[in-house]
């Protein structure tokens, strides 16, 4: 396996994590209580997504034991986060006057932990696709998936869009914003590239399909 298209794949689930971490703050500021459990719910899916590439890299990589402190220690920090939203928003809710945690605050909070910052080496097309990767059942009871990931070689597409919209597009019970972030979790190369500057929304989400 290439161990460079496990990192990519790994860094297009940490920036979909990263925005979906915008969300929450942003539900947090306008009490948004559907929004901030449905992006609360969905950063927790893409961290299994997440958790299988960090298992895969573990076991390519002749520095097991560095990439298994660094994936922990991105783990913690994520879920300390995570935690702290979830202990905002109750506090929001209950009328607290604790006042949120912003997300510059966090992402300052993030700067000054240990994490280390991966840099990713641009890699080329390949017609080849990444192992599926098994989806968890999220919100709405969404079956459990298993759907293959995608780097933007056209043609790879049909093949993809066929087991994407059958399983995720074509669900009429889940939001646009949840099936974006569905699809974003699933690109890598070219094809993470080519939305790393849209948002999880109903406009972004058809413009990146269409």
């Amino acid at each position: 396996m290439n161990l460079q298209k496990l990192l990519s794949a790994r860094e297009g689930h940490r920036a979909t994590i990263e925005e979906l971490l915008v969300q929450l703050a942003t539900a947090i500021e306008d009490n948004q209580h559907n929004d901030f459990e449905l992006s609360f719910q969905t950063i927790n899916e893409v961290m299994l997504l997440l958790k299988s590439i960090d298992e895969k890299i573990a076991s390519s990589t002749d520095s097991i034991a560095t990439e298994t402190k660094e994936s922990a220690l991105y783990s913690f920090h994520l879920k300390r986060k995570l935690h702290r939203y979830k202990k905002n928003f109750e506090g929001a809710l209950s009328g607290s006057n604790t006042p949120p945690t912003s997300h510059a605050q966090e992402v300052e909070d993030s700067n000054q932990s240990s994490i280390p910052h991966t840099t990713l080496p641009i890699v080329s097309e390949t017609r080849e696709f990444l192992p599926h990767v098994s989806v968890q059942p999220m919100a709405h009871h969404l079956p459990k998936l298993t759907l293959p990931m995608f780097n933007g070689e056209l043609m790879s597409w049909p093949t993809f869009w066929d087991s994407f919209s059958s399983a995720v597009h074509n669900n009429d019970h889940l939001p646009e914003e949840q099936k974006f972030a569905y699809l974003k979790s699933l690109l890598y190369d070219e094809a993470a590239r080519t939305v790393e500057g849209f948002t999880l929304s109903n406009a972004d989400y058809q413009q990146a399909i269409s």
